[in-house]
């Protein structure tokens, strides 16, 4: 018996916002001119002090002065999901970097040529990423499949975001058959699970 499950959760996988802090280069020339005024700094004027944290100190503030202005820090905005890292490869991430790259393209041109161009990467996008989650519970379901506890334990996290959510419910499809009655989808899942070969 092949069971393919899908779990409804409203607002199971809220975005995260957060900033980390990093320096960017915008051109090429800008590494050019921080060389040209990096070997304009002097820093023997720091080995006039005798103690060795205060020459540190006085080498690393000219040199920081001169990396903020032409590499300077900023926040950059990033989203995050939690749960979709456990599916999301390296290979699916450049896809999904290329994906948006297109979107934007798309959003300043408004040209069909562009729309089509995104609209491929989309839909490579979500079969990549469909197969990357299949494979995922494949291969939790074989390294789980001896000890109930560590399977469910594993398994929770994405069927609900709290204990108590009434609102969420599981829709199971049985060859060609969908149930959607919970005490149903419970007695087929303890028997599909009950049934596994070790």
């Amino acid at each position: 018996m092949d069971v393919l499950y899908k779990v409804r959760t409203p607002n199971r996988y809220r975005i995260f916002k957060y900033w980390p802090n990093k320096r960017f280069v915008q051109h090429r020339e800008n590494v050019f001119n921080f060389n040209r005024d990096l070997e304009c700094v002097p820093f023997d004027v720091a080995y006039f002090f005798d103690d060795i944290n205060d020459i540190c100190w006085a080498w690393e503030k000219m040199y920081t002065d001169v990396l903020n202005d032409h590499a300077p820090i900023k926040s950059r905005k990033i989203r995050s999901a939690p749960g979709q890292s456990k599916f999301i490869t390296p290979e699916i991430s450049k896809v999904m970097w290329k994906r948006n790259a297109l979107k934007r393209k798309y959003y300043k041109t408004r040209s069909s040529v562009d729309w089509e161009a995104y609209r491929t990467q989309r839909n490579r996008v979500v079969s990549m990423r469909r197969k990357s989650v299949v494979n995922y519970f494949d291969r939790l379901c074989v390294s789980r499949a001896g000890n109930p506890r560590e399977f469910w334990r594993a398994v929770r996290p994405f069927m609900h975001a709290k204990k108590s959510a009434p609102e969420q419910c599981i829709n199971l499809k049985d060859r060609e058959t969908v149930i959607r009655d919970q005490n149903q989808v419970a007695e087929t899942m303890n028997k599909y699970f009950t049934n596994i070969r070790i």
